[in-house]
């Protein structure tokens, strides 16, 4: 991981990755949280993170779970140019770029997935608006919240609230009424 945190670092100030105040705490306030969603992740096929960015919690995510196939869907070009950087240089096999927006990518281009992450790209009611049409019965979108209640979002259930090391983790589902 030191690798893949010098590269946020190094091109951080092209692609504004993360808050240039975070960068002497990636390891706490990125990596950290990050990984907190590996439990929640190890029995997913396929994984979906929206609005990737810097690549948490994905690329973390990717490095310690081979097994899963990771989607991270990016619609900035150099954000997305940076993390097929990343996957080169840390030969993550298991990982696929979309360089598009999330609400023009195909319904069918990709298997769908098991579990969806997104961080700080948009409102929780916004972001399930998009990844709703993506989902099958069993997908579970994983929010990563400072509170561990979430606002009523039509079509979805809140199966669960987890507390970790910064906040709580929310797994929301489709409803089945």
């Amino acid at each position: 991981m030191r690798l893949y945190l010098g590269l946020v670092r190094k091109w951080n100030h092209r692609c504004r990755l993360v808050s240039r105040y975070d960068l002497d705490k990636l390891e706490k306030n990125h990596l950290r949280d990050s990984l907190d969603l590996a439990t929640h992740v190890e029995n997913s096929d396929v994984h979906w993170d929206i609005g990737s960015g810097g690549g948490f919690p994905a690329i973390p995510l990717a490095a310690v779970l081979y097994q899963c196939r990771f989607v991270l869907i990016e619609r900035s070009f150099m954000k997305s140019a940076f993390l097929n950087h990343v996957v080169m240089a840390l030969q993550l096999q298991n990982v696929s770029i979309e360089a598009a927006d999330i609400r023009a990518v195909p319904l069918n281009k990709y298997d769908a997935p098991d579990t969806m992450t997104a961080r700080a790209v948009a409102g929780v009611s916004t972001l399930w608006e998009w990844m709703y049409p993506f989902m099958h019965s069993e997908t579970k979108f994983l929010l990563q919240s400072s509170s561990s209640e979430v606002a009523q979002i039509s079509n979805a259930t809140n199966v669960a609230s987890h507390k970790v090391s910064r906040g709580w983790i929310i797994t929301l589902s489709q409803s089945t009424d």
